[in-house]
């Protein structure tokens, strides 16, 4: 995936749903931007939801702790385009911050102050996950050669654990079982791990360019959904597998190249899904599971690149978005 140009700025928007006094009870949904920024995601406090993090200015990482209503320098955690900002569940005090190269850096007093815990260690998409269930058990896969790494002490240390296939963008650990993972690489193959990330099997073969994101059901973890970006109008949408991922299909959202997806955990049958390299870019809802889904178009911007999606935990019609758009 090329790096964002000069000519595009990234803005971050917040899903709004209101009641319509015209047609009651109905819900209407538009996004509404909140900053102008640098880098290409938006990070969530998983505890306190009302806590958001982003970068706005190069390199620099900015908080709010208002939902986006008013914003304040953090840190420069020493990266620029920032690819993904995750704080673990365990200690929301420790944060990472990765970006396309530079390595990936933690910080464990909330974003103060950063360390460079794998070096040489880049992503596309969102590759540096946790185990959902003992969040101290972290992952990160390498981008460029598909170097996994896994940490049991929230991301101090890492061993590399195996290799997987190059142009690594999405890595997802099974809710159920910590040693299964799933990792999206080059060409649009998904790979499944059974040994920590030690080997890794086919059980999705190529078709599009990358595989960008993976999200797993938390209820059911034999369920899960991949984003495919750029190939044949029978290769791209949303993947989605129901045997553990031992197999894929796509849902009824085909023929449109997509990059960012997140499903609620309060309600896994709502997944939204973010256009790329569309003309008539959206985001896509889905409350059955894939079967239908309904755009969501309203204030985003024409042509924009929809990177990064998060569902607040606490409530599935509270949706950030981080875009790259005309501006």
């Amino acid at each position: 995936m090329k790096k964002i140009t000069l000519l595009y700025s990234l803005i971050i928007l917040s899903l709004i749903t209101s009641i319509s006094t015209e047609t009651m009870f109905s819900q209407v949904h538009a996004w509404r931007k909140k900053i102008d920024g640098e880098g290409l995601t938006v990070g969530i406090n998983p505890l306190n939801p009302n806590t958001v993090y982003a970068e706005r200015n190069s390199g620099q990482l900015y908080v709010s702790h208002d939902k986006g209503q008013t914003w304040a320098y953090r840190s420069n955690p020493s990266l620029g385009g920032f690819r993904q900002i995750l704080v673990l569940p365990s200690d929301t005090m420790s944060m990472f911050c990765v970006s396309f190269d530079g390595g990936l850096r933690k910080s464990s007093d909330n974003g103060a102050t950063w360390s460079t815990v794998i070096a040489g260690f880049g992503i596309d998409g969102e590759s540096v996950t946790y185990d959902p269930n003992h969040p101290d058990t972290m992952f990160a896969g390498n981008f460029s050669n598909g170097a996994i790494y896994r940490s049991t002490n929230r991301g101090g240390t890492w061993t590399l654990m195996g290799m997987t296939s190059s142009n690594l963008c999405a890595m997802a650990v099974r809710p159920d079982s910590s040693n299964i993972l799933y990792a999206g690489t080059g060409q649009g193959r998904v790979s499944k791990s059974t040994d920590f990330g030690a080997t890794w099997h086919l059980v999705k073969p190529g078709g599009s360019s990358e595989i960008p994101r993976i999200v797993i059901d938390p209820t059911n973890p034999t369920i899960a959904y991949a984003a495919a970006y750029i190939g044949a109008d029978t290769n791209i949408g949303v993947w989605k597998t129901t045997n553990g991922g031992e197999s894929w299909k796509l849902t009824s959202l085909s023929g449109v190249s997509i990059w960012s997806l997140e499903l609620s955990k309060l309600n896994p049958n709502i997944v939204y899904a973010g256009s790329f390299s569309e003309t008539n870019a959206t985001v896509y809802k889905t409350t059955d599971g894939g079967d239908t889904w309904v755009s969501l178009a309203v204030g985003i911007l024409p042509g924009s690149d929809l990177w990064s999606l998060k569902v607040n935990p606490q409530n599935p019609d509270d949706v950030w978005l981080a875009l790259v758009g005309n501006s």
